[in-house]
């Protein structure tokens, strides 16, 4: 599986030897691809038929609050890829460890771990919990 099927990129969070992470939303919940143009077209309309923008805002008005809560952090995850081999340091010590740390954390469950929210081992990538604006040693449970 690709993680494209159920996460969209929102930004890069940051890199290291071993690969990318990036913010991502849940695609399961939320489709931005059709929230969006759906704002779109509410605005137009909106705009356009005057006559019944009554009948036009409660359709905006819902998809607007769709997108704020799509901003919960509860609905994003951190996202981990290896980079690919050629830019990789240790290719193969680099697919063992994310092997190694998406086994460990997916088989260990505490309030003071991140959880993990999807993998693909072959893939080489994984998601976890998402904790916005700082580090992990800023949220201890």
């Amino acid at each position: 599986m690709k993680y494209e099927e159920h996460w969209e990129i929102i930004g890069e969070l940051g890199e290291g030897g071993q690969g990318k992470v990036f913010r991502v939303l849940d695609k399961r919940k939320f489709d931005l691809r059709k929230i969006l143009p759906s704002i779109k077209d509410s605005l137009h309309w909106v705009n356009v038929d005057a006559g019944h923008r009554e009948k036009h805002y409660p359709l905006l008005r819902e998809r607007l609050f769709e997108l704020i809560r799509s901003e919960s952090p509860s609905n994003h995850g951190a996202l981990k890829v290896l980079h690919e081999p050629q830019d990789a340091r240790d290719v193969a010590l680099a697919e063992e460890r994310i092997k190694r740390e998406i086994e460990a954390m997916a088989k260990l469950e505490h309030p003071n771990l991140i959880k993990i929210l999807d993998a693909d081992l072959d893939g080489k990538w994984f998601v976890s919990q998402f904790y916005p604006n700082k580090t992990l040693a800023d949220h201890p449970r």
